[in-house]
């Protein structure tokens, strides 16, 4: 997409000082404005809206008359008004995959915390309670299924090999 000179993004997420300085440094030809809510006066000749999506209405499509692109700064855009977007042919990006390390080392926490009873034996040690018959499990040689592999279910591989049972993808009555 070319951008000429002087053109507008306009974001409702607002990023610190250093962020913002490094995107004006990056892109020296586009205007940045960083605000709360959409205002009408920069929303109208905005050619680019950065966004989380979930703030995005119909009414705020029909008002932003340059637009061409809406980047939304998470993977989730199920809350956004397509209709009026595809409407105007609008261009949308998101950031897809942006959490799926995190999100997959949380639930191996998440597992873990569960499989060893850590919040039982954090419980108990705050108490200063030691219970020897509290019985915790292992992770080892248990199997576990993952299902809607995305871009968060498919970092798996990456986080544990691939030593996988993977099923080829397939479709059953729109469950994939």
């Amino acid at each position: 997409m070319l951008i000429k000179r002087g053109r507008l993004v306009l974001s409702t997420v607002i990023p610190n000082e250093v962020i913002q300085t490094e995107m004006m440094k990056a892109f020296p030809d586009l205007n940045f404005i960083y605000q709360k809510g959409w205002k009408d006066g920069p929303l109208r000749e905005a050619e680019i809206l950065i966004t989380y999506g979930e703030d995005l209405t119909e009414e705020i499509i029909g008002k932003a008359a340059n637009l061409k692109w809406i980047m939304v700064m998470s993977a989730g855009m199920e809350l956004m008004p397509f209709k009026a977007i595809e409407e105007r042919g609008i261009m949308v990006t998101n950031a897809r995959g942006i959490h799926k390390i995190p999100m997959a080392e949380y639930t191996i926490g998440m597992l873990l915390q569960y499989e060893k009873k850590l919040k039982l034996l954090m419980k108990n040690e705050k108490e200063e309670l030691w219970d020897r018959k509290i019985e915790v499990g292992e992770l080892n040689g248990k199997t576990m299924l993952v299902l809607g592999v995305g871009a968060i279910g498919g970092s798996w591989e990456s986080l544990w090999g691939e030593d996988d049972r993977s099923e080829p993808e397939r479709e059953t009555g729109g469950i994939h």
